[in-house]
């Protein structure tokens, strides 16, 4: 036999012996510009920030529990420019009400955490096909009619009884179609220096964007200077694009709103007095408060009326590419009669208070003739007039990627007389708000320079919830000067599949991977003792009235997960542990192969070798 019958010999026996086929060899895993181009076999990509290690665990959880019904996933962990931007871009629409463009989102699936509102309102934006459109809430490119029409009525809903059942209706159709996976909820364990008190402890979190109140009331009886540590920079400090976490409790600082919450998640009235609602859903008059100055009076004499809250929110409306506008999209006019502002809706909106109490009211004689894309309002941070507002701090200096300076607001107009609700300390009185002088917001992005940082007083707390192992030497008091402060978060983990990559479209491949999630275990393994499994996209943690308890909760089944999958078609016809797509052409067997390759290579050449020496 010659050395190069030998070679090809070996080298076939080693792929057969490797699970490799030469016949249909397998696919490699999909770079991040992997477009939505269809899997041939189930190796893939699941996107996660970097920074965020409870999503990055999770993540690799879910990997382990897809090895047992044959699916490969990747965890690839992407900052926020990469992450966000990509999955922002493209979608069904160009923008609300747009035209169907059905441009791709260049991911595959991810695993991160959102927030939500105190209203469970949140599930339309994630999960109604109307919201998929670049920088849409709605980003997988799932439609389906009965989740689509159960949306809608738990939008319009006018009294509480149609509420509440079409909320049920919206639990259950989702948990059929799965639009995302629901995990579950971290539980919101801030860390924060011991010397701190009167902080308040509403769902979410003492730190959140509907959370006022720890700014305004917190005491520090040796420092009234607050450092918060973020671990990476705000995503946007342009008001009119900051609807994530750390952008959010930023800008809360620096501008209002016209209504707030108390302890309970009961509306309060703030730079509206009071507002009234119409019986019939369609309409909501706010009364503005008279007196509230805007940061510049100094200089430009202004104080807050009804036209600048007019203009803050047909600006909101102007702007259809924006993060907020879906919270003004019911919007049809909006009218002034002294100091009442009357929106009227195009159609009955069971939330209208509640979205629109998400908008930072701004100053029309700053704004007026501006564009809120301009770059400016994200890049100048020397410019003291891009960032007037009414809030309890006001604009000293800052610089992007690095930290904000914030000073307390001397014409802060709220004095403690009504709304406060009650605080850990007891109610404080009258007086002068915010008790912090300046407010500080430092980027550091590694959590246990943050943790060592907040121990020695360089920072105060941080903005997101501390992962397990800082909680357990901040309980076991291995850092002295901290304490832990545990409250229902409002953000909650989920898997999130792109429907335009073939086969997540398909619900049965969507259900199998659900029954293999066990997400406790998920929850444990990124978080332990401090995550609360979800089962429902309202999670009953958050939301205890609204949670159905009677939908399919996709409790652990792997028996069951492969069953879905085999008899849809989705085998491993190639012997190495991993699905192919339904169709795909069966490699030939290892043996077969072995005798193949060995009749080529070895028996032809002896025997015609045999028959020339004849």
């Amino acid at each position: 036999m010659k050395k190069r019958q030998v070679v090809l010999l070996l080298g076939s026996f080693l792929l057969v012996l490797s699970g490799l086929s030469p016949v249909a060899p397998a696919l490699a895993a999909p770079n991040l510009a992997s477009g939505c181009e269809a899997l041939e076999e189930f190796k893939f990509e699941c996107w996660t920030l970097d920074w965020d290690l409870i999503s990055v665990d999770a993540g690799k959880a879910i990997a382990e529990a897809l090895k047992e019904i044959g699916m490969e996933m990747t965890v690839v962990e992407l900052d926020d420019a990469i992450f966000y931007d990509t999955i922002d871009a493209g979608g069904r629409y160009d923008g609300p009400g747009g035209q169907l463009v059905s441009k791709c989102r260049d991911y595959q699936v991810y695993e991160m955490s959102e927030g939500y509102g105190p209203a469970p309102n949140h599930v339309y934006f994630r999960a109604h096909s109307s919201q998929d459109y670049p920088m849409g809430s709605c980003d997988q490119y799932h439609q389906n009619a009965t989740l689509d029409s159960a949306l809608e009525l738990s939008q319009n809903a006018t009294n509480p009884t149609e509420l509440k059942a079409a909320l049920n209706d919206v639990q259950k159709y989702a948990a059929e179609t799965l639009p995302y996976y629901p995990l579950f909820v971290s539980d919101d364990s801030h860390i924060i220096r011991k010397e701190w008190k009167n902080y308040q402890q509403l769902p979410g979190g003492i730190f959140t964007s509907f959370n006022i109140w720890s700014s305004l009331t917190m005491t520090n009886e040796g420092d009234e200077k607050f450092v918060m540590a973020y671990p990476s920079d705000a995503k946007n400090i342009n008001p009119f694009e900051a609807d994530d976490g750390r952008s959010a409790w930023f800008a809360l600082n620096l501008y209002e709103k016209l209504t707030y919450y108390d302890k309970d998640l009961g509306l309060i009235p703030w730079l509206a007095e009071d507002y009234t609602r119409s019986a019939d859903g369609t309409q909501v008059n706010y009364t503005i408060r008279q007196g509230i100055k805007w940061h510049d009076f100094a200089t430009s004499g202004k104080y807050l009326t009804p036209e600048d809250v007019k203009h803050s929110i047909e600006m909101y409306i102007d702007y259809i590419a924006g993060p907020y506008y879906a919270y003004v999209e019911t919007v049809d006019s909006i009218t002034i009669d002294g100091q009442v502002v009357s929106i009227k809706l195009k159609q009955p909106y069971a939330w209208i208070v509640e979205d629109l109490g998400e908008l930072y009211i701004l100053p029309q004689h700053i704004w007026d003739g501006e564009d809120p894309e301009d770059t400016k309002w994200e890049t100048d941070t020397t410019d003291k007039s891009l960032r007037v507002g009414t809030g309890p701090f006001r604009w000293v200096k800052g610089l992007r990627e690095s930290g904000y300076v914030l000073e307390r607001n001397p014409d802060y107009w709220y004095d403690g007389s009504t709304g406060m609700p009650e605080i850990s300390d007891g109610k404080p009185g009258v007086g002068t708000y915010p008790k912090i002088e300046n407010l500080t917001v430092t980027v550091v992005s590694e959590e246990m320079t943050r943790i060592l940082g907040m121990n020695t007083g360089d920072f105060d707390s941080e903005r997101y919830e501390a992962n397990p192992p800082a909680l357990k030497a901040v309980i076991n008091a291995t850092y002295a000067n901290l304490k832990v402060v545990n409250t229902p978060s409002q953000w909650d983990y989920y898997f999130q599949w792109n429907h335009q990559v073939k086969p997540f479209d398909d619900v049965i491949v969507r259900r199998a991977m659900a029954y293999a999630m066990d997400v406790e275990a998920i929850g444990e393994f990124a978080r332990e003792e401090w995550a609360t499994p979800t089962y429902s996209v309202i999670p009953e943690a958050f939301w205890p009235d609204y949670f159905n308890p009677n939908i399919e909760k996709y409790e652990v089944d792997i028996a069951k997960a492969n069953k879905l999958l085999d008899d849809a078609g989705y085998e491993d016809i190639d012997d190495d542990g991993i699905r192919e797509m339904p169709g795909a052409k069966r490699g030939t067997p290892g043996f077969e192969i072995a005798l193949t390759l060995l009749a080529l290579f070895v028996v032809v050449p002896i025997v015609t070798q045999q028959k020339r020496k004849k």
